[in-house]
């Protein structure tokens, strides 16, 4: 069972670093246990001296059989804290002090180490952690243990810091790269993977647990919602109303009435030598107007490939279609053959998809352009060429 730590409110720059010097002065040497270490250096550490708030922690949580010591979250996981007991120090290599270390060197030269960092490597890459650091409550290592980058962890560097004395005469690397703002600007990152930090902060919906989410209707959404459902939606479906209710009704937004434009245009370009039979030359255009690029001359570009009108569900593409088709291009199709197939409702109940569409468009042409293809004079008409070849060959007296 997780434990989840608590605390009123997480703590400021000045207060942590005064936090910091009093821990200093008035830790002991030892040799606590682990879970000793843990009470009495590493929760100061991360709480009073980083100024994490506890609600902000999870000790002992529990992924595939494994418990992690701390768990530290802003929106979501960020970092992970592996403890060891205070016996358990770092070596470092005499005469050298600085703070960031090749993580190639510290895995290689010292066991204890290796150990514990490829302890909470593996916490943090099974659960999608970005940050690892291992102490003993005296020195703290910190690594990036999970990357995105296409480098391998061990490849990297670690920022280490020996002592709590360390620790306080470089106070501001330490809270720039793991207090929970420094977490959420991606010092630690920037620093370690030579990235610099994002410019602008983070959208403060980003630390709003659960967001974005769904809010449930009151009875007068709930009303209104079944009312459109039962009216509104009968209406657009009419046949013989669906016009005049699309040019009443439909709200065109100017982003909408642009790509009507434009849809407008790409049509006459596609059909230019059936509706401009009689000035097939080559007309001037300017490429860009007040609005921006001429819908001419995009429409001619675009003109001999398919459209793809895409969107989210309910956004409004189906009724954009039909709006073009009766409303905003309807002396467009009003020279053309327009067959619309409703692969959403209708389809979705026929038992065979391609025989539903050869029946579907069989019935558009009769019942919106008169055209029987069953009529003998539409058969001969379509087979005339195959007829007409037939009757010239070596069987045409079978004609």
């Amino acid at each position: 069972m997780s434990e989840i730590c608590l605390r009123e409110r997480s703590m400021s720059y000045e207060e942590c670093r005064a936090m910091l010097a009093r821990l200093v002065t008035s830790t002991s040497g030892g040799d606590r246990n682990e879970a000793t270490t843990r009470l009495h250096l590493i929760d100061s550490l991360i709480f009073d001296c980083l100024g994490w708030a506890k609600e902000d922690c999870v000790s002992e949580e529990q992924h595939g059989g494994e418990y992690a010591d701390y768990v530290l979250s802003t929106s979501r996981r960020v970092l992970i804290i592996e403890a060891k007991r205070e016996g358990v120090s770092f070596e470092l290599p005499a005469g050298e002090y600085r703070r960031e270390y090749a993580l190639s060197q510290l895995r290689r030269d010292y066991a204890d180490l290796r150990a514990a960092l490829e302890q909470v490597a593996g916490y943090c890459q099974e659960r999608g952690v970005p940050v690892g650091a291992v102490t003993n409550g005296h020195q703290l290592v910190a690594f990036i243990a999970s990357r995105g980058d296409g480098v391998a962890p061990w490849e990297g560097r670690a920022l280490l810091f020996n002592s709590h004395q360390e620790m306080l005469s470089d106070f501001q690397v330490l809270w720039d790269s793991l207090s929970k703002n420094g977490l959420l600007e991606g010092r630690l990152e920037a620093r370690l993977l030579g990235i610099g930090p994002s410019p602008l902060p983070p959208k403060l919906a980003s630390l709003i647990p659960g967001y974005p989410g769904l809010k449930g209707r009151n009875e007068f959404q709930t009303d209104l919602k079944i009312l459109s459902e039962l009216v509104l939606e009968d209406l657009t479906g009419g046949r013989e109303i669906e016009a005049e209710f699309l040019s009443s009704c439909y709200c065109r937004s100017g982003a909408l009435s642009q790509y009507a434009l434009t849809s407008k245009e790409i049509l006459r370009a596609r059909y230019s030598s059936i509706f401009d039979a009689h000035s097939p030359g080559p007309s001037l255009e300017p490429a860009e107007t007040r609005e921006g690029i001429s819908p001419e001359i995009l429409s001619e570009s675009l003109s001999r490939r398919p459209i793809l009108l895409i969107g989210d569900v309910g956004v409004g593409k189906t009724t954009f279609i039909r709006h073009l088709i009766h409303v905003e291009a309807r002396d467009v199709f009003d020279d053309a053959l327009t067959l619309y197939i409703d692969f959403g409702s209708k389809a979705a109940l026929a038992e065979h998809l391609r025989q539903f569409v050869l029946e579907e468009i069989g019935r558009q042409l009769l019942d919106d352009h008169s055209v029987d293809i069953e009529s003998r004079s539409f058969v001969l008409g379509v087979y005339h060429k195959n007829l007409e070849r037939f009757r010239s060959g070596i069987y045409g007296s079978l004609r």
